[in-house]
């Protein structure tokens, strides 16, 4: 039976409170969303007209928060929090909105402008039976069948063509046709095909002799010498590409002595030295 004495009830409800903190926090959560759904558009023109009366209280209130050197961390630990309280409360649901989404045709006009520029105009198009979709042709030369890329396969391959991410994502008909082609899931070069990379190449026969007598017959990065390691193999490296200065191509200075396990470490991790930076700028 309902407390008569009003002071009797708002003990009770304290006590109810203190003993179900989340059952309450719940409970209010709900009924404040019924409450400003069913009145969004009162409450929403009640905020506008306050902001509109009270603009210059509000400003210099502001203003005053502002100049405390600890505003932007603040902030960002509030915005952290509220992000993390978020996440945590609609984990299921964003889960499987991204899920659905994800797996959903992409739309022609989300895509088509910003996609577009990268294609030619017969590998893309709209959906002859859907017009609200988009459609694209295999990427496999002899394949002529069109697809309809899910919103994932298409941000990949977007992301792909603009360099934020590795790889090149084309777009299939099938996994057949992924197979088939000469150059999914190759890095430099087609599948089937490697080439033999020749460290030990020197147009000038000469030079390289001039070039290991300078320096001792010793490699000018680890040190060892000819004298001390009879079978070392010893190469002549230009430091700047031929490609890039050709006319130098036989000056003794633009050259240095590198053992062969040097001579490759240099092509791989030296910054513009690497095969295929000079392949690409060849």
């Amino acid at each position: 039976m309902p407390y008569a004495d009003p002071e009797k009830r708002r003990e009770a409800q304290r006590r109810y409170v203190e003993k179900h903190p989340e059952r309450v926090k719940e409970s209010r959560k709900k009924s404040y969303k019924k409450h400003f759904e069913e009145n969004k558009e009162t409450i929403r023109a009640r905020g506008r007209r306050y902001h509109a009366e009270h603009r210059d209280e509000l400003n210099e209130k502001n203003r005053i928060r502002r100049q405390d050197p600890d505003y932007h961390a603040k902030e960002l630990e509030c915005k952290k929090k509220y992000r993390e309280e978020h996440l945590e409360e609609h984990r299921e649901y964003m889960k499987k909105w991204h899920k659905e989404n994800n797996n959903a045709p992409a739309k022609y006009d989300a895509w088509f402008e910003k996609i577009s520029p990268y294609y030619e105009p017969d590998q893309i198009r709209r959906d002859p039976d859907n017009s609200e979709l988009i459609q694209f042709k295999c990427h496999l030369s002899s394949c002529e069948n069109w697809v309809n890329p899910t919103y994932e396969q298409l941000t990949k391959r977007y992301r792909s063509i603009v360099g934020s991410t590795g790889g090149e994502n084309h777009i299939y008909c099938s996994d057949e046709c992924k197979q088939k082609c000469p150059v999914f899931g190759a890095k430099d070069f087609p599948k089937g095909f490697k080439p033999k990379v020749d460290y030990s190449r020197e147009a000038q026969p000469e030079l390289r002799e001039m070039v290991l007598e300078r320096d001792n017959y010793t490699c000018q990065k680890c040190g060892k010498s000819l004298t001390d390691f009879p079978d070392l193999i010893l190469h002549c490296h230009h430091k700047f590409p031929l490609n890039e200065d050709p006319i130098c191509s036989a000056d003794i200075d633009n050259c240095i002595t590198l053992c062969v396990d040097c001579h490759k470490w240099v092509h791989k991790n030296v910054p513009g030295c690497s095969l295929n930076e000079l392949k690409c700028s060849s």
